[in-house]
């Protein structure tokens, strides 16, 4: 008789690991397009400014990448993405607080620093 084969085990950590980063990102990026118009609308400022929060979270991510390998060789997987889904998630709640461009920068920073290790953590 002929044995059916089973698909290895780490091909599933490899397609959980694709999907936690596809939808990460894309709730990040994809998103706030929405909130451009009603914000800067409210605010009174322009859309040029207000974009300039995505410059911000992205320099966050690369600043946060450089010390992501480090964490995971010191702490245990789940401990360094409980912690930081629980801070980007803190961080997009501000955003809805937040009544001036200012917050905006500084929630925007912060959170691209905890967000690349949700987005780029299966690399290591």
């Amino acid at each position: 008789m002929q044995e059916k084969k089973r698909i290895y085990y780490a091909w599933y950590m490899v397609l959980f690991g694709f999907l936690v980063m596809a939808l990460a990102y894309a709730s990040l990026a994809s998103c706030q397009g929405i909130f451009i118009k009603p914000v800067t609308e409210e605010l009174g400022i322009e859309r040029a400014t207000f974009s300039g929060v995505t410059i911000i979270v992205s320099v966050g991510l690369i600043i946060g990448s450089t010390f992501m390998g480090k964490l995971f060789g010191k702490y245990s997987l789940k401990k360094v993405m409980g912690t930081r889904c629980t801070i980007v998630c803190a961080y997009l709640a501000g955003f809805g607080l937040s009544s001036h461009i200012w917050q905006f920068y500084i929630l925007g920073s912060i959170m691209g620093i905890a967000f690349s290790f949700l987005s780029e953590n299966f690399y290591y």
